[in-house]
């Protein structure tokens, strides 16, 4: 337990899930529960962990990372969509599409934070071969 600890509010509907789980894995508090609840989050968080954990743990944060790829892959997804309707909608002019500035414009702007997101998350330890290791 932390040496100085602080005082959490938990949503009352928490409860009953909580001391469920409590009974179930055999853990004499619900303090010990919610403790190993918040450092797995907060290590999912990170993308950290301690090497040895046990498979749950692991397959937490698997999970978890799946589910921001998935919301990355579709918010990009949507970006494309809508590059993709306004070029579609650009001139043709002999036979190629003349791309306005401002269509220039946001599809290098779109470029660019992609580049930079790709450059916080390799920085960032998200480019780790597993979950858990360092």
């Amino acid at each position: 337990m932390a040496e100085k600890p602080f005082c959490v509010v938990l949503d009352p509907d928490l409860e009953e899930p909580i001391l469920k789980y409590t009974r179930e894995r055999g853990r004499e508090l619900p303090d010990d529960l919610v403790n190993s609840a918040l450092r797995m989050y907060i290590d999912t968080l990170q993308g950290t962990g301690t090497p040895g954990q046990e498979p749950a743990f692991e397959s937490e944060i698997l999970r978890r990372r799946v589910d921001e790829l998935e919301q990355e892959i579709r918010r990009k997804d949507d970006q494309i969509s809508v590059l993709l309707r306004l070029w579609e909608q650009c001139p043709l002019k002999e036979g190629e599409r003349e791309v306005p500035p401002e269509l220039e414009e946001k599809i290098s702007s779109l470029l660019q934070n992609w580049y930079d997101d790709f450059e916080r998350k390799d920085f960032s330890g998200a480019d780790r071969d597993r979950p858990g290791r360092t």
